[in-house]
């Protein structure tokens, strides 16, 4: 489970109720998404930057600004190739991980 809450996302195994990461950034979070795959999460934030971290560790793996204002959303096709962020003003960023 994962709860957003300002500029933390709190990372849970609902199964054993252990707190797994506190991932953190300078900028509230607005939303994430796992890849299909389960081994990237990628996590939007106001400040316009999309974030990725590796699951096995919580370690950010790369950071993207993409100067398009706040982004309020975030998400990877079902391939895991292809992932998508949304800003605003009806603008949506495509961009390819393969």
């Amino acid at each position: 489970m994962i709860a957003l809450a300002g500029g933390t996302i709190a990372i849970w195994d609902t199964k054993a109720g252990d707190l797994l990461a506190h991932l953190r950034t300078n900028a509230p979070f607005t939303d994430w998404a796992y890849n299909p795959d389960g081994q990237t999460l990628a996590a939007a934030s106001l400040d316009g930057t999309i974030t990725f971290y590796d699951t096995a560790s919580f370690r950010e793996t790369a950071r993207f600004a993409w100067n398009l204002g706040p982004l309020h959303s975030v998400a990877f096709a079902p391939d895991g190739l292809t992932c998508a962020a949304g800003a605003g003003h009806g603008q949506v960023l495509i961009w390819d991980l393969g």
